[in-house]
């Protein structure tokens, strides 16, 4: 197989021969925009880029090589969505595709582990804000952009 028939565009993911042999479909359809889920447990936040066809199945393996560290598999892992109603969870099923389950661009994901036959419950920490954007700096105290020349300034 000659070289340039292996190469691939890593902006689209597809052989350059597939690009040549449809360039006029290519320019025609505009890129797909990637789409995102936060996965959460406990404290970590774990950002994944996903498709809408893909299947819950395949997000586990993403989420499993995201997090090497845990040594867990996707086997060992649920993941669930957190109700409409804000009420609890529903349980994600692995055949299931992404766009079937509820899940969107942007949307929160809730990933647990089991041991022995057992899981986890549903646990994310709720982070406080860093500034509470309602309390004004006063005017004395904004820093002025202006150099202070003299003994003053020390």
């Amino acid at each position: 197989m000659p070289r340039s028939s292996r190469r691939v565009c890593r902006a689209h993911c597809v052989p350059f021969s597939v690009l040549v042999a449809f360039k006029h479909l290519f320019y025609m359809i505009p890129p797909e925009k990637p789409l995102y889920i936060r996965a959460r447990r406990d404290k970590t936040v774990v950002f994944l880029c996903y498709h809408p066809s893909d299947t819950i199945a395949t997000i586990k393996d993403k989420l499993c090589a995201a997090i090497p560290s845990s040594g867990k598999k996707a086997d060992d892992m649920r993941l669930y969505i957190r109700r409409s109603d804000g009420e609890g969870y529903n349980l994600l099923n692995d055949a299931s595709k992404a766009s079937a389950s509820g899940i969107q661009n942007e949307t929160e994901i809730y990933f647990v582990y089991g041991d022995q036959g057992r899981w986890e419950e549903v646990h994310a920490s709720e982070y406080e804000p860093l500034d509470d954007g309602d309390e004004e700096m006063e005017e004395d105290n904004i820093p002025s952009g202006k150099k202070e020349k003299g003994k003053g300034r020390a």
